[in-house]
């Protein structure tokens, strides 16, 4: 009984974290919808496309900072 409790409660912080949401997950998420919604061989369409999210962080950061 006592091991069962033991491993019911070490088990949470587990499953909690299974739904942790990120900002790189949604940013990373964003820019999967948008590729995948992009027309295939469009031209123009790297161009238009997200940049991935480190360098969005940096660009983001360098806003920031001024």
């Amino acid at each position: 009984m006592i091991k069962r409790l033991l491993l019911t409660i070490s088990a949470l912080p587990l499953l909690a974290s299974c739904g942790v949401v990120t900002e790189r997950g949604v940013y990373e998420g964003i820019r999967a919808n948008q590729k995948a919604q992009s027309p295939v061989g469009a031209e123009g369409a790297t161009m238009k496309q997200l940049p991935d999210y480190d360098q969005y962080k940096k660009q983001r950061e360098g806003i920031t900072n001024r």
